[in-house]
């Protein structure tokens, strides 16, 4: 939660710049199902701006070599979305939104993509 890529998104995100779309824990977990390890990713953005997010399965799930389960997919969304203002919010609300540009949220592996937004969108340069 603490990586640059990480914190620039959420500075993005607090200030309405952007629009996160939760998905790919399974990508992103070291864990596997329930994917534990990326809770604290997940609920550090919905504290952060639940209005800025959106959620999605990724389904057809393009370059994993283990296909999930799109079932236990949405079995996340109780735990990640734990109240149904939240849920009405993310899954209903946001999505009708139309000025959506949602940058994906990576826990891990994008860290230096989402920084290079981040630093681009602030002006501050590529991050190295």
């Amino acid at each position: 939660v603490d990586t640059p890529g990480f914190q620039g998104m959420l500075r993005l995100l607090a200030e309405g710049r952007c629009w996160v779309k939760l998905s790919g824990a399974y990508r992103n977990s070291a864990l596997g199902h329930p994917y534990a390890d990326t809770l604290p990713f997940v609920q550090t953005l919905v504290r952060t701006n639940p209005e800025q997010l959106v959620w999605g399965t990724d389904w057809p799930h393009p370059s994993v070599r283990v296909m999930p389960n799109d079932g236990d997919l949405v079995g996340l969304v109780p735990l990640w979305l734990p109240n149904e203002a939240l849920r009405e919010q993310v899954l209903v609300r946001n999505p009708a939104n139309e000025r959506q540009v949602v940058v994906r949220s990576c826990a891990h592996s994008d860290a230096k993509v989402i920084a290079n937004i981040a630093a681009t969108a602030y002006g501050e340069g590529k991050v190295k």
